[in-house]
């Protein structure tokens, strides 16, 4: 029987995809958030160089996040995921 109509290996390859995109995300949204708070604690610096580079770091990584989760639902909403 071929792949595309065997409907055991059409959800088992469906499943894998959903499983693959969630650990993307999750991998995605820990490295952000540890660049976030990485930037953040050099925002917290004396130095007033350190400190605005670390805020300007922070908060473009910050907005990348959100402005990537837009995005994304957005794409989702459009192909019917949601």
């Amino acid at each position: 029987m071929p792949l595309d109509r065997d409907p055991q290996r059409r959800v088992q390859r469906e499943t894998f995809m959903r499983t693959d995109r969630e650990l993307t995300v999750v991998s995605i949204v820990l490295c952000n958030w540890s660049t976030i708070i990485g930037f953040g604690l050099l925002f917290a610096a004396r130095s007033p160089v350190l400190s605005a580079i670390g805020g300007t770091v922070a908060l473009g990584a910050f907005l990348s996040l959100v402005f990537a989760a837009i995005l994304e639902s957005s794409r989702a909403a459009q192909a019917g995921e949601m």
